[in-house]
């Protein structure tokens, strides 16, 4: 970097040389804050009046504005002195994580914060390799950024007080707090649009009091950003629903006893929305609110079941075209619930299901606008399969579920390199963007359709070209049909429903029990 702060530079620092600075100064402060009683028993009385007793106060008062000033100086330094050294903790402890991962996948990171190969023998496939080396270049990145944040930091402080720049009233107590305010250090702000490796790496840097900082007084920072563990997304998205909900509210109350406008209108569909979003999360102890947005027409939201964070197996659900938060979360969420419970049976690990509603609304099928709204959400739900592995240590196995619409967006999403996404299955799909599995990149084994009787929609492929055809050639096809497992699925909207063979196969796949579906035209 330009400042100078490489890898190599973090590596030398040590935080335990800025605490015993810290300890020293904090000797030197308690030492000034004793002199409050002697700089008050020095001051001339009142009854001493003359030439000579103004001089002697107007000397007393220079002493003790030189004391304040001294105090907060030494003070501000102290407290800059001990959050550099939180930070630097936290930063190496960072470094360490993206060593360890780094090694772990065959790299290593230079003290220029280059990511070179180490030669060791790895199974990650060649395109997996190239994203993983991209995301240690991007959390390498992220470290010296913060670093130099720092040092920028701690540099300044030192600067103003060598300045004189640093003053304090009152006591010299008093002076001592407003030094301390003044030395703190302020939490570097998230990387501007930064990809989830960079973002799980700022996570991963800040101090606990810094993290504590920013959900009390940024969620929005971490609320939406991929990278950021789902329990800290979690508890920033609960607040801004509050906050969001309180000025929603505020909107409509402004207006009312007159006619409502198209703000107040608007204001109480997302009113609504939030609503859904509360009942859903009230639905269990362990949901998580994993996205929040009502900034575009209709309302956003991601709400997983499950520990995100500590799942074995991580499914997410891309529901279908009509499906809005007001109308739809609760009810989807329901079924990826029941999914949960048969794939943690089957499996006898630990699992968790996401239902992802991040687009707005849905252009018709063959309206001219539908492929680059699945495009441009595709690209939104990529970064988000991706943000679900940068903020864990160890790789769920990840399960892309896409319905209707929704396989459009996510076959969008599956055509970017090392998304980390393990197995893909597609249902009452129009098409997944593509017509081979060989354009996905998601195992070719692992890639599973299933269609059901009397699909308007799944049928409705034919009339695409082969951009979005129907048929996904080398793809595995799920049976939908009646069999042993479940009754079978008709219709477009039965997938997921508890009891049917589809339900059964979708299940089976997200618990990796791939022996246990049933294959089209099987009846087990």
């Amino acid at each position: 970097m330009s400042s100078g702060i490489t890898i190599g530079t973090i590596r030398k620092w040590r935080p335990e040389s800025l605490e015993d600075a810290a300890g020293t100064i904090r000797i030197h402060r308690d030492k000034l804050t004793e002199l409050d009683d002697d700089l008050d028993g020095c001051k001339p009385p009142s009854s001493w009046q003359g030439q000579a007793a103004d001089a002697a106060r107007g000397t007393h008062d220079k002493i003790a504005e030189a004391g304040r000033d001294l105090t907060a100086e030494v003070a501000a330094v102290r407290a800059a002195t001990i959050d550099a050294a939180d930070a630097v903790t936290s930063l190496r402890n960072s470094l360490t994580e993206t060593e360890d991962l780094a090694r772990a996948k065959g790299f290593s990171v230079g003290d220029d914060g280059s990511i070179t190969e180490t030669g060791e023998e790895t199974d990650m496939p060649e395109a997996e390799r190239e994203t993983l080396k991209a995301e240690l270049a991007d959390r390498v990145g992220e470290l010296e950024r913060r670093a130099k944040s720092i040092d920028d930091q701690l540099a300044k402080v030192l600067r103003d007080a060598s300045k004189d720049e640093i003053d304090g009233d009152g006591s010299l107590a008093n002076a001592a707090q407003q030094g301390a305010e003044a030395g703190g250090l302020s939490v570097t702000k998230p990387p501007e649009k930064g990809d989830p490796g960079a973002n799980a790496a700022w996570w991963s840097s800040l101090s606990s009091d810094e993290r504590q900082s920013v959900l009390q007084n940024h969620p929005e920072w971490v609320g939406n950003r991929n990278g950021i563990p789902a329990t800290v997304r979690d508890e920033a998205n609960r607040t801004l629903l509050d906050r969001e909900e309180k000025r929603l509210q505020d909107i409509i109350n402004e207006q009312t006893g007159r006619a409502p406008s198209p703000e107040v209108l608007e204001a109480r569909e997302k009113l609504k929305s939030i609503e859904s979003i509360r009942k859903t999360l009230q639905e269990g102890d362990d949901k998580q609110l994993l996205m929040f947005d009502t900034s575009a027409e209709q309302a956003q939201a991601a709400v997983s079941d499950g520990n995100v964070d500590t799942a074995d197996k991580v499914a997410v659900l891309t529901p279908g075209m009509n499906t809005t938060v007001h109308d739809s979360l609760a009810e989807k969420d329901d079924r990826m619930q029941d999914l949960r419970s048969d794939a943690e049976n089957a499996s006898g690990e630990k699992v968790a299901t996401v239902t992802w509603i991040g687009y707005d609304k849905h252009p018709g099928l063959l309206e001219e606008n539908s492929n680059d709204l699945a495009e441009q959400t595709g690209d939104d739900l990529r970064h988000f399969y991706e943000g679900i592995n940068a903020s864990r240590v160890e790789d769920p196995e990840l399960t892309a579920l896409g319905h209707s619409y929704g396989a459009v967006t996510t076959g969008r999403a599956l055509e970017h390199e090392g998304i980390g996404v393990d197995n893909a299955v597609l249902f009452g799909s129009p098409g997944p963007a593509t017509s081979d599995v060989s354009n996905l990149e998601v195992p070719e084994d692992s890639v599973y359709t299933v269609k059901a009787e009397q699909d308007y929609v799944d049928d409705a492929g034919s009339m695409f070209t082969s951009e979005r055809g129907g048929e996904l050639d080398g793809a595995t096809h799920l049976s939908g049909e009646d069999s042993e497992e479940g009754a079978a699925t008709t219709g477009h909207s039965d997938y997921l429903t508890e009891g049917n063979t589809s339900q059964h196969n979708i299940s089976s796949v997200v618990a990796g029990e791939e022996d246990e579906v049933i294959h089209e035209g099987d009846r087990n």
